[in-house]
Protein backbone atom coordinates (compact mmCIF):
# COMPACT_ATOMS: atom_id res chain seq x y z
CA UNK A 1 0.00 0.00 0.00
CA UNK A 2 1.75 3.53 -0.98
CA UNK A 3 0.53 6.96 0.49
CA UNK A 4 -1.11 8.76 -1.73
CA UNK A 5 -1.55 13.07 -2.35
CA UNK A 6 -4.75 14.86 -1.94
CA UNK A 7 -6.17 14.39 -5.72
CA UNK A 8 -5.01 10.86 -5.61
CA UNK A 9 -6.76 10.30 -2.77
CA UNK A 10 -10.13 12.06 -4.45
CA UNK A 11 -9.69 10.04 -7.17
CA UNK A 12 -9.29 6.62 -5.19
CA UNK A 13 -12.14 7.44 -2.98
CA UNK A 14 -14.31 8.05 -5.96
CA UNK A 15 -13.18 4.62 -7.69
CA UNK A 16 -13.77 2.68 -4.77
CA UNK A 17 -17.03 4.04 -4.25
CA UNK A 18 -18.41 4.07 -7.76
CA UNK A 19 -17.10 0.52 -7.94
CA UNK A 20 -18.36 -0.44 -4.58
CA UNK A 21 -21.67 1.08 -5.52
CA UNK A 22 -22.47 -0.56 -8.45
CA UNK A 23 -21.72 -4.26 -6.83
CA UNK A 24 -24.54 -3.43 -4.22
CA UNK A 25 -27.17 -2.11 -6.47
CA UNK A 26 -26.18 -5.17 -8.72
CA UNK A 27 -26.34 -7.30 -5.96
CA UNK A 28 -22.98 -8.97 -6.63
CA UNK A 29 -21.96 -7.24 -2.86
CA UNK A 30 -25.35 -8.79 -0.69
CA UNK A 31 -26.80 -7.32 1.69
CA UNK A 32 -25.21 -7.48 5.14
CA UNK A 33 -21.86 -7.91 3.90
CA UNK A 34 -19.45 -6.96 6.05
CA UNK A 35 -16.84 -4.20 4.54
CA UNK A 36 -13.61 -3.06 5.40
CA UNK A 37 -11.61 -0.40 5.43
CA UNK A 38 -8.26 -2.22 5.31
CA UNK A 39 -9.48 -5.13 3.00
CA UNK A 40 -10.79 -2.17 0.53
CA UNK A 41 -7.28 -0.15 0.97
CA UNK A 42 -5.32 -3.19 0.16
CA UNK A 43 -7.82 -4.50 -3.03
CA UNK A 44 -7.12 -0.94 -4.32
CA UNK A 45 -3.40 -0.18 -3.64
CA UNK A 46 -4.08 2.89 -1.26
CA UNK A 47 -4.38 3.98 2.19
CA UNK A 48 -7.46 3.51 4.62
CA UNK A 49 -8.68 7.04 3.84
CA UNK A 50 -10.40 7.22 0.65
CA UNK A 51 -11.60 3.79 1.92
CA UNK A 52 -13.49 5.42 4.65
CA UNK A 53 -14.73 8.18 2.58
CA UNK A 54 -15.91 5.93 0.00
CA UNK A 55 -17.95 3.86 2.92
CA UNK A 56 -19.03 6.91 4.50
CA UNK A 57 -20.30 8.71 1.39
CA UNK A 58 -22.72 5.10 0.59
CA UNK A 59 -23.89 5.30 4.28
CA UNK A 60 -25.49 8.98 3.55
CA UNK A 61 -26.69 7.46 0.38
CA UNK A 62 -28.30 4.36 2.74
CA UNK A 63 -26.54 1.96 1.15
CA UNK A 64 -24.44 0.80 4.22
CA UNK A 65 -25.01 0.98 7.46
CA UNK A 66 -22.81 1.21 10.73
CA UNK A 67 -23.44 -1.37 13.47
CA UNK A 68 -22.12 -0.47 16.81
CA UNK A 69 -19.46 -3.00 18.48
CA UNK A 70 -20.23 -5.34 14.84
CA UNK A 71 -18.41 -3.29 12.33
CA UNK A 72 -19.64 -1.86 8.79
CA UNK A 73 -22.71 -3.44 7.17
CA UNK A 74 -24.01 -3.51 3.37
CA UNK A 75 -27.47 -2.27 4.67
CA UNK A 76 -30.45 -4.93 3.90
CA UNK A 77 -33.21 -4.50 1.61
CA UNK A 78 -36.16 -2.68 2.77
CA UNK A 79 -39.08 -3.38 4.06
CA UNK A 80 -42.64 -3.21 2.56
CA UNK A 81 -43.58 -0.18 4.82
CA UNK A 82 -39.85 1.16 4.02
CA UNK A 83 -40.32 0.89 0.05
CA UNK A 84 -43.80 2.38 0.12
CA UNK A 85 -42.82 5.69 2.07
CA UNK A 86 -39.74 5.67 -0.11
CA UNK A 87 -41.87 5.52 -3.11
CA UNK A 88 -44.28 8.29 -1.45
CA UNK A 89 -41.47 10.31 -1.53
CA UNK A 90 -39.90 9.76 -5.00
CA UNK A 91 -43.46 10.32 -6.91
CA UNK A 92 -43.64 13.75 -4.84
CA UNK A 93 -40.34 14.43 -6.34
CA UNK A 94 -40.77 12.77 -9.74
CA UNK A 95 -43.83 15.31 -10.02
CA UNK A 96 -41.98 18.51 -8.84
CA UNK A 97 -38.94 17.54 -11.63
CA UNK A 98 -41.69 17.54 -14.48
CA UNK A 99 -43.62 20.13 -13.62
CA UNK A 100 -40.35 22.55 -13.24
CA UNK A 101 -38.92 21.24 -16.31
CA UNK A 102 -42.06 22.25 -18.15
CA UNK A 103 -41.33 25.47 -16.45
CA UNK A 104 -37.24 25.53 -17.13
CA UNK A 105 -36.68 23.03 -20.17
CA UNK A 106 -34.83 24.13 -23.04
CA UNK A 107 -35.20 23.12 -26.36
CA UNK A 108 -32.21 21.24 -26.68
CA UNK A 109 -33.03 19.13 -23.26
CA UNK A 110 -36.89 18.79 -24.64
CA UNK A 111 -35.13 16.97 -27.74
CA UNK A 112 -33.30 14.47 -25.58
CA UNK A 113 -36.39 13.89 -24.15
CA UNK A 114 -37.74 12.34 -27.25
CA UNK A 115 -34.48 10.97 -28.32
CA UNK A 116 -34.89 8.47 -24.90
CA UNK A 117 -38.37 8.01 -25.78
CA UNK A 118 -38.16 6.99 -29.48
CA UNK A 119 -34.67 4.58 -28.12
CA UNK A 120 -37.31 2.86 -25.34
CA UNK A 121 -39.62 2.53 -27.94
CA UNK A 122 -37.00 0.58 -30.27
CA UNK A 123 -35.62 -1.55 -26.87
CA UNK A 124 -35.30 -5.46 -26.80
CA UNK A 125 -32.86 -5.70 -24.63
CA UNK A 126 -33.94 -5.38 -20.45
CA UNK A 127 -30.64 -3.89 -19.55
CA UNK A 128 -31.16 -0.96 -22.05
CA UNK A 129 -34.90 -0.43 -20.90
CA UNK A 130 -33.02 -0.38 -17.40
CA UNK A 131 -30.20 2.45 -18.27
CA UNK A 132 -32.94 4.28 -21.01
CA UNK A 133 -35.28 4.74 -17.99
CA UNK A 134 -32.62 5.89 -15.73
CA UNK A 135 -31.66 8.21 -18.26
CA UNK A 136 -34.88 9.80 -18.93
CA UNK A 137 -34.97 10.31 -15.00
CA UNK A 138 -31.67 12.34 -15.30
CA UNK A 139 -32.83 14.29 -17.90
CA UNK A 140 -35.89 15.36 -16.76
CA UNK A 141 -34.09 16.60 -13.65
CA UNK A 142 -31.06 18.20 -15.28
CA UNK A 143 -34.19 20.40 -16.93
CA UNK A 144 -35.67 21.01 -13.59
CA UNK A 145 -32.91 23.00 -12.81
CA UNK A 146 -32.78 22.23 -9.22
CA UNK A 147 -29.45 20.24 -8.18
CA UNK A 148 -30.43 19.51 -4.71
CA UNK A 149 -34.47 17.54 -6.23
CA UNK A 150 -31.30 15.96 -8.69
CA UNK A 151 -29.19 14.89 -6.03
CA UNK A 152 -32.32 14.03 -3.47
CA UNK A 153 -34.17 11.70 -6.06
CA UNK A 154 -30.88 9.58 -6.92
CA UNK A 155 -30.56 8.66 -3.60
CA UNK A 156 -33.88 7.58 -3.44
CA UNK A 157 -33.39 5.59 -6.94
CA UNK A 158 -30.59 4.15 -5.72
CA UNK A 159 -32.37 2.94 -2.70
CA UNK A 160 -35.24 1.19 -4.75
CA UNK A 161 -32.75 0.76 -7.80
CA UNK A 162 -33.31 -3.17 -7.37
CA UNK A 163 -36.82 -3.27 -6.96
CA UNK A 164 -37.68 -0.88 -9.71
CA UNK A 165 -35.56 -3.02 -12.61
CA UNK A 166 -37.00 -5.92 -10.98
CA UNK A 167 -40.86 -4.86 -11.94
CA UNK A 168 -39.19 -4.46 -15.63
CA UNK A 169 -37.86 -7.43 -15.84
CA UNK A 170 -40.63 -9.34 -14.89
CA UNK A 171 -43.72 -7.24 -16.81
CA UNK A 172 -43.77 -6.56 -20.25
CA UNK A 173 -47.00 -4.91 -19.83
CA UNK A 174 -45.73 -2.26 -17.27
CA UNK A 175 -43.20 -1.12 -19.48
CA UNK A 176 -45.20 -0.67 -22.32
CA UNK A 177 -48.05 1.23 -20.30
CA UNK A 178 -45.30 3.39 -18.78
CA UNK A 179 -43.59 4.44 -22.34
CA UNK A 180 -46.99 5.49 -23.37
CA UNK A 181 -47.37 7.41 -20.33
CA UNK A 182 -43.80 8.83 -21.19
CA UNK A 183 -44.85 9.67 -24.40
CA UNK A 184 -47.81 12.27 -23.36
CA UNK A 185 -44.85 13.13 -20.26
CA UNK A 186 -43.01 14.64 -23.12
CA UNK A 187 -45.33 16.25 -24.94
CA UNK A 188 -46.93 17.84 -21.96
CA UNK A 189 -43.35 19.51 -21.25
CA UNK A 190 -43.04 20.40 -24.56
CA UNK A 191 -46.26 22.15 -24.37
CA UNK A 192 -45.28 23.91 -21.21
CA UNK A 193 -48.19 21.98 -19.22
CA UNK A 194 -46.96 21.95 -15.67
CA UNK A 195 -50.27 20.61 -14.17
CA UNK A 196 -50.67 17.86 -16.99
CA UNK A 197 -46.33 16.92 -16.88
CA UNK A 198 -46.84 16.50 -12.74
CA UNK A 199 -49.67 14.23 -12.62
CA UNK A 200 -48.03 12.10 -15.59
CA UNK A 201 -44.81 12.07 -13.95
CA UNK A 202 -46.49 10.66 -10.38
CA UNK A 203 -48.70 8.35 -12.45
CA UNK A 204 -45.46 6.54 -13.62
CA UNK A 205 -44.45 6.00 -10.12
CA UNK A 206 -47.37 5.24 -8.72
CA UNK A 207 -47.85 2.37 -11.12
CA UNK A 208 -44.08 0.41 -10.67
CA UNK A 209 -44.96 0.77 -7.34
CA UNK A 210 -47.60 -0.62 -7.29
CA UNK A 211 -46.36 -3.65 -9.19
CA UNK A 212 -43.11 -3.25 -6.35
CA UNK A 213 -45.03 -3.66 -3.50
CA UNK A 214 -47.31 -6.61 -5.02
CA UNK A 215 -44.08 -8.13 -5.50
CA UNK A 216 -43.07 -7.67 -1.93
CA UNK A 217 -46.12 -8.68 -1.11
CA UNK A 218 -46.00 -12.43 -2.56
CA UNK A 219 -42.56 -12.72 -0.94
CA UNK A 220 -42.56 -11.41 2.10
Amino acid sequence: MRSTGAGESDLARDRIYELLKAEILSGQVAPGTALSENVLARQHGVSRTPAREAIHRLSLEGLVEAVPKRGTFVAPLPSPREVRELYELREAIAGMAARLAARRGTPDGIADLHRIRDAMAEAVDLNTRGVLADEWIVCIDRMSGNELLAVTNQSLLDRLHRYRHAVMRADGEYFHTALGIRRRLADAIEARDGDMAEELAREIVRKVSHEVLRMLTEVW
